[in-house]
C-alpha cells in the first residue's frame, strides 16, 4: 500500500509538471501561437507514463548496485590484517582477529563505501542532470522553435538535427567530466545548479515570459517590462539558492528527487522533440529561390518601379525625408500620399495585401489560410506575366508565395537540397541565440535578442545567379554600385525591391555603408537617410539611362513604424509627371488604393482592380487596419493583448496618431 501511494504521488507530479510546460509549443516572429496537436498529447501521457516506470526501476538499479559496492568492500577489508592496538602483535586476518567485534568492522566497511566519493561515483551521478540541462538547452529549445517557426526558414530540420546533437553531445561530455573533477561540496553545488538551471528555462519560458515580438521591426522596449524581469529575477534565485540549499542540506533526499525529476522530465522531451519533428510540415513551401538575376536591368520602354522600404512610416517621410533639401529636390516629380492606412502589419500581412488587395480577418482564418485565399481571389501578379511584362519580384518568397511563382523571373525552382548552411558554429550561434532569447531570465534577454534575418543569413541558396536578401541593405547598395542601371530594348518591366529599410536593428548610416548604431534614435535616422542615398542614386541611373519618363516608379512601405504600424509611407511619380516641388495629398486612402496603382500602371483601362491612389475622393467611412498585438500593448487592454495572435482595428480619421483608433468589434 505505501508503493503504491508513491506511485500515485509521483504520477500525479508528473502529470501536472508536464502538461503545465510540455504541451504548449512557443513560437516566434510572424506566426500565430499553437499548441501541440492532440497526438503529441497523447504521446507525451505515454512518455509520462514510461518515464514514471522507469524512474523507480532505475531506483532499484541504483540500490542494488550501491550494495553490491557495500558488499565488496566489507570483502575487501576482511582480507585485511589488523594490529591489536593493546598488545601489537602481528597483523590477523578476520576470522583470526582476537577482541576485536566483527560488527566493528562491518560498519567501518559501510563508512568507507559511503563515504569515498571517487570520480567514477561523481561522473555517474552526474549524468541525469546534466544530460537534463543540455538536452532542454541544446536540443528542446532550439529545435522546438525552429519547429514552431519552419515557415521563416528555408532549410528543414534534417540539417539542423546533426548540428544541435554534435554541439549537445560534445557539451554534455565536457560538462559531466569537469564538474566531476570538483570536491565533493563543491560537486554538489554545480549539479544542484545543473539541475536548478533546466528547471528555470522550463519555469521561464512556460510562464515568465511577457507577450514581445523581437521581429516586429523595434528593438524591445526593456523599461516597459519590469513588474516581469523582478518576478524572473525572483524566481530563478529562489530555484537557484533552494537547490543548492537542499543539496547540501538533504544530500541523499535532493539526489533522489533530483535524479527521478530528470529521468522523467528528460523523457518527455525526447519523446516530445520526435512527435514535435514527426508532425511539423511547411504552409509555406519554399519550391523556388528568388536570385538577383538581372537585378538591376530595366526596360526602355515601360517600367513600374516599386522600392518597399520596409517600415518607413509616414511621419517620418515629413520628418526626416522630406526636410531635407536633396530628398525633395530627388523627388521632386512625386506625390506623397500622407494619409494611407496599410490595412495590415506586421510585413507578414502587409505585403500581400498590397500585392492581392485582399484583407486579412483574423477572427476568421489563419494566416495560411489568408495566403491562400488572396492569391486565389487576385491574379494580379499572373495577369502582368501573361501581359507579356517580366515580372521581377526581389523580395522573401513567402510573400508571394501563394502566386504562380514559376512566372516572377527572377525565381528558379528548388528542392531540399537547393539550401545549405553557410557555416555550422554560426548557424548554430544565432539558433541558441533564438532559444536563449525565451529562455533565459529577464535580466539577460537582451544580449540574446535576434531574429530570422540573423539566422538566414548563414543560409545559401546554390544557385548561379546569387540569391536575393531583404536583409542587408548596403550588400544591396554593394551590388547597385557594382552594376548601375541598364536599359535594354526587349520587354516592359514590373519590378519590386524589398529593402530592409527602417527596420531595426539598425546597421547602415546615411551613406548606404554597414555600421553597428547601437542608439536607436540615431540608427533610425542614419538608416533612413541611407535608404534615400539608395534611392536618390538608383533615380538618378535610371535618368541617365534614359528609362525615367517612361517609368511608374513608387516608394513605399509594407507597413508603418509608429504605433500601430497603420501608415506607412507612400509616394508615387507617374510616367512623364513633373513638378517643381513634391505634391502632398492628404485623402483618406488604403492599400486597395495602392495595389490598383500597381495594377493600373500596366492595364491602364481595365477597372475590374479599382480605384488608383489618384482616382476618387479616398475613403468616406471607417477604414480597418490588423496588427499583431504586441503593437497594441501601449494604447490597449493588456489582458486582450496575452491572447496572441492579432487584433482589427477601426480608424474613423486621419491615420496618423492614436485619436481616431479603436478595437473594431463584430464588424
Amino acid at each position: 500500500m505505501r508503493r503504491n501511494r508513491r506511485l500515485h504521488v509521483l504520477g500525479y507530479l508528473y502529470f501536472s509538471i508536464a502538461f503545465l510546460l510540455f504541451l504548449t509549443r512557443p513560437v516566434q516572429a510572424y506566426i500565430d501561437p499553437s499548441v501541440m496537436t492532440y497526438a503529441i498529447q497523447a504521446i507525451s501521457g505515454i512518455a509520462i507514463a514510461l518515464g514514471t516506470v522507469f524512474s523507480l526501476v532505475y531506483r532499484k538499479i541504483r540500490r542494488k548496485m550501491n550494495l553490491q559496492e557495500t558488499e565488496k568492500t566489507i570483502r575487501e577489508t576482511n582480507n585485511l590484517r589488523y594490529t591489536d592496538p593493546e598488545t601489537g602483535e602481528v597483523q590477523y586476518a578476520l576470522s583470526e582477529r582476537k577482541g576485536v567485534s566483527e560488527d566493528l568492522f562491518v560498519h567501518t566497511a559501510n563508512e568507507k563505501a559511503q563515504g569515498e566519493w571517487r570520480l567514477k561515483d561523481r561522473i555517474v551521478d552526474v549524468i541525469l542532470p546534466a544530460f537534463l540541462f543540455v538536452m532542454t538547452l541544446g536540443m528542446f529549445f532550439p529545435s522546438s522553435l525552429f519547429l514552431g517557426n519552419i515557415n521563416e526558414f528555408p532549410i528543414e530540420y534534417n540539417l539542423v538535427f546533426p548540428i544541435l546533437l554534435g554541439i549537445s553531445a560534445v557539451a554534455f561530455i565536457a560538462i559531466c567530466f569537469v564538474v566531476s573533477l570538483f570536491p565533493k561540496k563543491a560537486y554538489l553545488v554545480l549539479a544542484a545548479l545543473l539541475f536548478a538551471g533546466a528547471i528555470g528555462l522550463f519555469v521561464q519560458s512556460a510562464f515568465l515570459n511577457p507577450v514581445f515580438d523581437p521581429f516586429n521591426g523595434q528593438e524591445i522596449e526593456w523599461g516597459f517590462y519590469t513588474k516581469a524581469t523582478v518576478l524572473s529575477v525572483v524566481v530563478w534565485l529562489v530555484l537557484i539558492c533552494g537547490a543548492v540549499w537542499a543539496s547540501l542540506q538533504y544530500e541523499k533526499k535532493m539526489v533522489t528527487v533530483r535524479n527521478i525529476v530528470c529521468v522523467i522530465l528528460s523523457a518527455v522531451e525526447i519523446v516530445s522533440l520526435c512527435v514535435i519533428a514527426a508532425t511539423t510540415t511547411r504552409t509555406m513551401h519554399r519550391n523556388g529561390v528568388v536570385t538577383k538575376k538581372d537585378e538591376f536591368v530595366v526596360s526602355k520602354h515601360q517600367n513600374t518601379i516599386v522600392f518597399v522600404v520596409d517600415t518607413l512610416d509616414g511621419q517620418w517621410v515629413e520628418d526626416y525625408v522630406l526636410s531635407e533639401l536633396e530628398n525633395r529636390e530627388a523627388l521632386k516629380d512625386f506625390t506623397f500620399f500622407s494619409d494611407v492606412v496599410s490595412e495590415g502589419a506586421p510585413t507578414i500581412l502587409g505585403m500581400p495585401k498590397m500585392l492581392t488587395g485582399v484583407s486579412y480577418d483574423p477572427d476568421k482564418e489563419t494566416v495560411y489560410e489568408y495566403y491562400a485565399r488572396a492569391y486565389e481571389e487576385s491574379s494580379m501578379l499572373e495577369d502582368i506575366a501573361d501581359a507579356g511584362w517580366r515580372l521581377k519580384l526581389y523580395t522573401d518568397l513567402q510573400y508571394f508565395n501563394g502566386s504562380d511563382i514559376t512566372k516572377v523571373y527572377n525565381v528558379v525552382s528548388a528542392d531540399n537540397g537547393t539550401f545549405v548552411i553557410r557555416d555550422n558554429l554560426r548557424f548554430a550561434k544565432q539558433i541558441y541565440k533564438f532559444a536563449g532569447f525565451y529562455t533565459m531570465p529577464m535580466p539577460l534577454k537582451r544580449f540574446f535578442w535576434t531574429g530570422t534575418n540573423a539566422i538566414n543569413e548563414e543560409v545559401a541558396a546554390l544557385t548561379e545567379y546569387g540569391e536575393y536578401t531583404t536583409e542587408n541593405d548596403p550588400f544591396f547598395y554593394q551590388d547597385f554600385e557594382r552594376s548601375g542601371v541598364h536599359a535594354e530594348d526587349e520587354t516592359n518591366d514590373f519590378i519590386l525591391y524589398h529593402l530592409f529599410g527602417a527596420h531595426g536593428p539598425y546597421f547602415m548610416d546615411e551613406n548606404a555603408q554597414a555600421m553597428d548604431l547601437t542608439n536607436e534614435e540615431e540608427g533610425l535616422v542614419k538608416q533612413i537617410h541611407g535608404c534615400m542615398k539608395i534611392l536618390r542614386d538608383y533615380l538618378d541611373q535610371l535618368k541617365a539611362s534614359g528609362a525615367y519618363d517612361n517609368t511608374t516608379f513608387i516608394i513605399t512601405a509594407d507597413h508603418g513604424g509608429r504605433e500601430l504600424y497603420q501608415n506607412p509611407a507612400v509616394l508615387v511619380k507617374r510616367p512623364n509627371e513633373t513638378h517643381d516641388a513634391v505634391i502632398t495629398d492628404s485623402r483618406p486612402l488604403t492599400f486597395d488604393h495602392l495595389y490598383a496603382t500597381y495594377a493600373r500602371s500596366v492595364f491602364p483601362d481595365r477597372t475590374e482592380y479599382g480605384e488608383t491612389l489618384f482616382e476618387g475622393e479616398g475613403v468616406k467611412g471607417p477604414r480597418y487596419h490588423t496588427a499583431v498585438n504586441v503593437l497594441g500593448k501601449d494604447f490597449y487592454d493588456e489582458k486582450l493583448l496575452h491572447e496572441g495572435g492579432y487584433t482589427r482595428y477601426r480608424i474613423d480619421g486621419t491615420a496618423r496618431g492614436m485619436d481616431h483608433v479603436s478595437i473594431a468589434k463584430d464588424e
